[in-house]
């Protein structure tokens, strides 16, 4: 066993002797090129990250829902450095009566010279010659008018919402809190205030949040969503489209998510569900974000921020009655609205 591992030993020392100091140079490299790819490879096959096929990459960084729309209206300067609560109102093209009875109730507040509140009005575009001849007057009196190209129908609520991320991003983003409501809703703006500036969280939205909604399956409803369209079981949790706030910090993070996040066509769960929950932006439930139509009085009001379903009728009523300094409430009367 000696003799033969003293014969291996002479062999190497000869074949040694016959490379040249370059040849063992480059023999040398050899082996630790070798070595390198060897080690790599095996570092390759125990990185999972190297086993995910391209398509399952996360992507988060492609715009997959760009907003190209130009403005056919707008007011760069409605927001200024003192603004610290902006409106804005989804209203149709055609609501013209709509929009001046909230200019002369709970949206008056942004007439006044010394208001540092903001009420706009924002409306997408495809109406008639006289609708929009009619538009373009509304808006040399008021000045309270955003309106983009996209083409203003309810299935582009969620453009519509988009619009007014962009905007307050793009416009507004001194001001400190964000409404986004809808031209038959009544706000109590100073409730408004109180709840937002009891808010702790620099990012937010708040309104009436929805947990663990599922999709309308029934193809005649007029939620009626299919499975290809939204394969969850349950939307992520979402605030009602009828009136929510938000933090101004909160828009720029919630306008980028909305960017890269499919187009959904049910504005509320878009925006305050699945762009929120990219964004990872929180969304806190307040009960006085009233999604129905509570009694058109109001001490109905007195207690709550919105109510939903009014006409330019209610709207003055309610408006009436809560400046009337003698206006007396009794909360059981409310709470009784509420139940029935």
């Amino acid at each position: 066993m000696l003799d033969s591992n003293s014969q291996k030993d002479r062999g190497l020392k000869r074949v040694s002797r016959c490379l040249s100091p370059l040849s063992r140079v480059r023999y040398c490299l050899f082996s630790v090129c070798a070595l390198c790819f060897i080690i790599n490879g095996i570092l390759y096959l125990l990185n999972p990250l190297s086993l995910t096929s391209p398509e399952r990459i996360d992507i988060t960084e492609t715009i997959v829902n760009p907003h190209n729309y130009s403005y056919i209206l707008n007011h760069p300067g409605a927001c200024n450095t003192n603004t610290e609560l902006v409106m804005v109102v989804c209203t149709g093209m055609t609501n013209f009566g709509e929009r001046e009875a909230i200019r002369n109730t709970w949206g008056a507040v942004g007439r006044d010279t010394n208001s540092n509140i903001t009420v706009l009005f924002l409306i997408g575009s495809g109406g008639s010659e006289d609708t929009q001849k009619q538009i373009f007057n509304e808006s040399n009196i008021y000045k309270d008018i955003i309106q983009e190209s996209f083409t203003d129908s309810y299935r582009n609520l969620s453009i519509k919402s988009q619009a007014m991320l962009k905007w307050i991003n793009t416009f507004c983003l001194t001001a400190k809190y964000a409404l986004k409501t809808d031209d038959d809703m009544y706000v109590n703006v100073p409730n408004l205030l109180k709840a937002l500036k009891k808010q702790t969280l620099d990012k937010f939205i708040l309104g009436h949040i929805y947990v663990n909604a599922h999709p309308v399956q029934e193809k005649k409803s007029k939620w009626y969503t299919p499975i290809k369209d939204f394969s969850e079981n349950t939307y992520p949790r979402y605030s009602s489209g009828t009136a929510y706030s938000l933090s101004v910090k909160a828009v720029p993070e919630l306008y980028r998510a909305s960017l890269k996040t499919k187009h959904f066509w049910l504005e509320d769960i878009y925006i305050t569900g699945l762009c929120a929950r990219r964004a990872k932006i929180p969304r806190i439930h307040d009960w006085s974000f009233q999604y129905t139509k509570p009694a058109t009085t109001g001490c109905a009001y007195q207690s709550i921020i919105t109510g939903h379903g009014n006409t330019i009728q209610d709207m003055n009523k309610i408006h009436k009655e809560l400046l009337d300094l003698k206006l007396k409430c009794f909360p059981w009367l409310f709470w009784l609205c509420c139940v029935f």
